[in-house]
């Protein structure tokens, strides 16, 4: 039997859904937004935030304190996120996911998308003293997006490759081949290469882009022209020669998320320069720079 999933009148469970997202994610784990972890002496708190875990996607909707009552031995701890399938939801109460604090540093890991039903998901480790908290470690890592996408750019950076290597040899075939049959065989290579030129121009017009490249960077406060309140980038990226998109790098602090915030950084078409329409940032900001040249050949920096 195989059951329809994404068709009309046919069902479409959540399982199916986290399954989609655990492929389409490498099967990576992590945050997506906020979810910091803080401490005072007795409670470690979780801010708002989004993050996955095999594929289904949880949301912190306010802070959510952990304290003594809910486990704390003297000595190791560790807070997890804990999913565990086999347990029943209803309408009114989710119960198949919930914080957990344990005394070891052995975690449950099952495949949840291979039959599995338990995955611990660790947040953070402490030492309690019995009264105190201290030697707090944050655990929960950030879901690597970026890293996920420039897979899928190497990915066509290395067939770009391999179709210039095909195109060579046919190039190759062809000139032996014509110069014994056409005068002008050159001419007429050059014209069957202006053909497959366009076809990848159509194919690029379809979708299809220049591999990109990934930097991490920053956004450095003394660079600011504190007159227009703008930030150039053309000097190491022209907009003639590349396209650039820029966010926020995973280490940034929330002080430093505001502060991009306050800004209201705007882009320009034609120009790889960012204005902003609020306060200039008066701190670095760690920043990932999406680098796109606009030739066809790949231009070494």
């Amino acid at each position: 039997m195989i059951r329809g999933i994404t068709f009309s009148e046919q069902t479409f469970y959540s399982s199916d859904f986290a399954h989609f997202q655990n492929v389409f994610l490498n099967k990576q784990n992590g945050v997506t937004k906020g979810c910091s972890v803080s401490h005072d002496d007795t409670q470690v708190t979780i801010s708002p935030g989004y993050f996955f875990i095999q594929g289904r996607l949880l949301n912190v909707e306010e802070n959510e304190a952990i304290a003594s009552d809910r486990g704390f031995a003297e000595g190791f701890n560790r807070i997890v996120y804990e999913i565990d399938l086999s347990k029943e939801n209803t309408i009114e109460e989710f119960r198949q996911g919930y914080i957990k604090v344990l005394n070891t540093e052995d975690l449950v890991q099952e495949d949840l998308d291979g039959g599995g039903n338990v995955y611990q998901f660790p947040f953070c480790r402490f030492q309690w003293s019995g009264t105190t908290i201290t030697s707090l470690i944050a655990e929960a890592p950030q879901l690597d997006l970026d890293n996920i996408f420039a897979q899928i750019a190497a990915n066509y950076s290395e067939f770009e490759k391999e179709f210039e290597q095909w195109f060579t040899g046919q190039n190759n075939n062809l000139t032996e081949w014509f110069t014994q049959e056409i005068e002008n065989t050159a001419g007429y290579i050059d014209q069957k290469k202006d053909i497959i030129e366009g076809m990848i121009a159509d194919l690029q017009g379809q979708g299809f882009e220049n591999a990109a490249q990934y930097e991490e960077g920053a956004l450095l406060a003394a660079n600011w022209n504190q007159t227009e309140k703008n930030y150039n980038f053309e000097t190491e990226y022209p907009a003639a020669l590349y396209d650039i998109e820029i966010q926020p790098n995973y280490t940034c602090t929330e002080e430093q998320i505001e502060a991009l915030g306050a800004a209201m950084l705007l882009g320009r078409i034609g120009a790889n320069i960012l204005t902003a329409k609020g306060d200039i940032p008066t701190m670095d900001i760690p920043i990932i720079i999406k680098i796109v040249p606009k030739t066809t050949n790949t231009i070494e920096r």
